[in-house]
């Protein structure tokens, strides 16, 4: 999780290690993309219980929610 984390931050890693960017600022960019991916997510979460009250009562629910997300 965290590699894809880092794989989808805009970090310039070259100059990460050279020290002209500051760690600080990097996690916080972590922190960010991390936080984006956790709202759109709840934000599905919501709409499908929207729909329907009871569609996480299933055992694979959850898989087919993400299997319904990535054909969008």
């Amino acid at each position: 999780m965290y590699i894809a984390l880092v794989a989808k931050t805009e970090i310039d890693l070259v100059a990460l290690e050279k020290g002209e960017l500051d760690e600080d600022d990097a996690v916080k960019l972590l922190i960010k993309t991390m936080e984006s991916y956790t709202n759109g997510g709840l934000i599905l979460i919501k709409e499908k219980l929207e729909e329907n009250p009871n569609y996480f009562l299933q055992p694979t629910s959850f898989l087919n929610l993400i299997l319904e997300s990535a054909k969008i």
